[in-house]
């Protein structure tokens, strides 16, 4: 019998605690093959990175003779000076809720390693353009990704890298989807008229259309 409010108590308490500590789980690591096509891409990311410095990211691409600049929705680049220097990141580091102007010489691989990313997920939006990420590792319909944005009466366009896109035809239609599925590895540019945040689910009712890589 030990006494309650007594020394030994406590002890004897922090004796279980210790037996019962478990340690903090970590995922592991997902390694991803993320294909970029000749010319202009936008890329997202579908795991949170464990390199962040966007150069480290790309350097596969740099090695092997094929990217040409990584640009952000600032204008902000990753490029090759060529005969004034090396190349120079003005980006800096990768963030999970943007996405990048990627400009290749060719169709390549870009592999990365990251864990899952955890849903919801907040994308904050500025007035006017933005270059947003798409985190998830599953297509979903690009309009029901979007819709929250139309209910709140602040989404103006939606375009992917092929410029395919969603928008308000007005008497014509009303909004259509001419996009079809966000995809992983992809990023989208969206412009809002007013501030205003794109909440990503974990799931959604329609899948998208798979890509076809």
């Amino acid at each position: 019998y030990v006494p309650v409010g007594s020394l030994a108590a406590y002890q004897s308490a922090d004796q279980w605690k210790e037996f019962f500590h478990t340690e903090e789980f970590s995922p592991p690591e997902t390694p991803m093959s993320l294909p970029l096509s000749r010319g202009w891409n936008i890329f997202s990311s579908p795991l949170l990175l464990t390199e962040v410095d966007l150069q480290v990211i790309f350097h596969p691409l740099i090695a092997a003779g094929v990217l040409e600049k990584v640009q952000d929705e600032a204008g902000n680049l990753l490029e090759d000076e060529g005969s004034l220097g090396e190349w120079m990141n003005t980006i800096g580091n990768w963030t999970l809720t943007e996405g990048y102007k990627v400009k290749v010489t060719g169709n390549c691989i870009l592999p990365i390693n990251g864990t899952p990313v955890a849903f919801p997920l907040k994308i904050p939006l500025k007035p006017g353009w933005n270059i947003v990420s798409y985190p998830k590792q599953s297509p979903a319909d690009a309009l029901e990704v979007v819709q929250q944005l139309i209910d709140r009466h602040s989404l103006v366009k939606v375009q992917d890298e092929q410029g395919n896109a969603i928008e308000n035809l007005g008497s014509l239609g009303g909004w259509q989807n001419n996009i079809g599925g966000f995809i992983p590895g992809k990023g989208y540019r969206i412009k809002v008229s007013t501030t205003d945040t794109l909440t990503v689910e974990d799931a959604y009712l329609k899948s998208g259309i798979v890509p076809s890589w």
